[in-house]
């Protein structure tokens, strides 16, 4: 397939004519056309197949809180309006072993707890970080250490009601010594067990793993190590807001890398994927982007992420801004403010969650270069179409749409949450994009004919 792209931002009543006219061709299931360009690539699965190819399997997408620091009742109810459908928080081993062999979860957990089941909200626990009482509060390396480690997890994991999901440790590639994969898989494999043992139809991840130990091969070590053998998926935190190129669609491709790896590590199995830690920050200092920048990048990882099927799930850090100060990288993690005001990263993120949920099949299709496609598919075949320019420039796009029947036409820019009209007359359109996802609803089959760059 090839398109027309013009870099004229000049058009008069016979330019629209023509731009209308050209969208009047044979409709494809995709973001295809006539002319003359080069496609940009597809993102594909490690095996070459798109997600389309793969058996339904619901997306978990959450998001990360600190609720020793937070509201538990304004977290419930901003987590309702995101329509996420999990909840990362650490269960500190310090925090409930304060007295040696004494195990109590604090009151605040329990409470968060049952709210977050009452809402039909299920956690990922994170089971982290030294007790003074073993190792010198560091990690749990010794017998004894972890013995007492293994412990506190089978606790946890037989005490907290919503847990479909438990991660051994946080990062433990980061940090104090000891940090190889040997060591972590140590504790993976006696963990594990007593995890299991508590409560069998835990999730267990294993991993946790930085974006330095995703590039530097400590996952591979993982999965060549036997991780897979104690836990049911990897866990990985692939932040690249200091890289050259930032954006989502950068993102996406280390996260269809790293999972072509990890396949090749487990003799071409696939690995089940969870990023349970991800985002942009939004502050002023070095690789902060603006709130503004923040909110496209999260739509548009949503969009995208959902297209590799090794990922089971992904939760973006964190709800809140864990501080005030606009300089300090730390605190401006957050789609919300630290006193619960909305990011402008805050809608955006739920119209993608929003569009994303229950999607049966979501495929990043063949586009003309600057341009992204993103097909949507619910298990009723209801489609909706995402797209966004990925080159900081804005277009006009013609295209010929093929409505579902009996369907309403209608686009969304994210952030917004209001659906527009969308004309199309003669089934052929006029559609404005730029940096800021627009979903297309009604629509059946599209067809890009050509893009006129501002």
């Amino acid at each position: 397939m090839a398109w027309t792209i013009s870099g004229s931002n000049r058009r008069g009543k016979r330019q629209w004519k023509a731009l209308l006219a050209a969208a009047a061709l044979t409709l494809v299931t995709g973001c295809g056309g006539g002319g003359s360009s080069t496609p940009a690539a597809i993102t594909m699965s490690p095996t070459g197949s798109t997600a389309a190819d793969q058996p339904f399997r619901e997306l978990v997408v959450g998001v990360g809180t600190h609720i020793g620091g937070q509201d538990i009742d304004k977290n419930i109810a901003a987590l309702t309006r995101l329509g996420v459908s999990s909840v990362r928080d650490d269960f500190f081993w310090s925090g409930l072993e304060k007295v040696p062999g004494e195990l109590q979860i604090p009151d605040k957990l329990q409470r968060y707890n049952a709210m977050l089941e009452q809402s039909g909200i299920s956690q990922l626990v994170i089971l982290d970080y030294g007790n003074r009482f073993y190792d010198d509060g560091g990690k749990p390396v010794t017998d004894e250490g972890i013995r007492a480690f293994a412990r506190y997890a089978g606790y946890v994991a037989s005490q907290v009601a919503t847990t479909s999901n438990i991660e051994i440790w946080n990062e433990w590639d980061n940090g104090k010594e000891p940090k190889s994969a040997e060591s972590y898989l140590k504790l993976v494999k006696a963990v594990s067990p007593a995890i299991k043992a508590a409560r069998k139809d835990a999730v267990i991840l294993g991993g946790s793993v930085t974006t330095a130990g995703i590039r530097n091969g400590w996952a591979v070590e993982l999965v060549r190590g036997g991780i897979l053998d104690y836990v049911d998926g990897v866990s990985i935190h692939p932040y690249v807001h200091c890289d050259r190129d930032s954006r989502p669609e950068a993102w996406i491709r280390l996260i269809d890398e790293t999972a072509g790896e990890l396949q090749r590590a487990n003799a071409e199995k696939e690995v089940p994927l969870y990023i349970t830690e991800m985002s942009w920050p939004s502050h002023s200092g070095a690789c902060g982007n603006s709130a503004e920048t923040v909110a496209k990048y999260s739509a548009r990882a949503l969009l995208l992420v959902r297209t590799i099927p090794s990922v089971r799930g992904i939760w973006w850090y964190d709800l809140t801004n864990d501080g005030m100060d606009p300089q300090e990288r730390e605190q401006n993690f957050g789609l919300l403010q630290n006193d619960y005001t909305p990011k402008p990263a805050f809608p955006a993120f739920a119209d993608a969650v929003s569009a994303i949920k229950g999607a049966k099949r979501v495929t990043r299709l063949l586009s003309p270069s600057g341009v992204v496609c993103v097909e949507i598919e619910d298990q009723g075949g209801e489609k909706v179409f995402a797209l966004w320019a990925d080159n900081g420039r804005a277009a006009e796009i013609a295209a010929s749409i093929e409505s579902k029947e009996g369907a309403a036409l209608a686009t969304l820019v994210v952030g917004t949450g209001a659906r527009q009209p969308l004309p199309a007359p003669a089934g052929r359109a006029v559609i404005t994009i730029d940096d800021t996802p627009r979903l297309l609803f009604g629509v059946q089959k599209l067809a890009l004919a050509e893009v006129i760059w501002k």
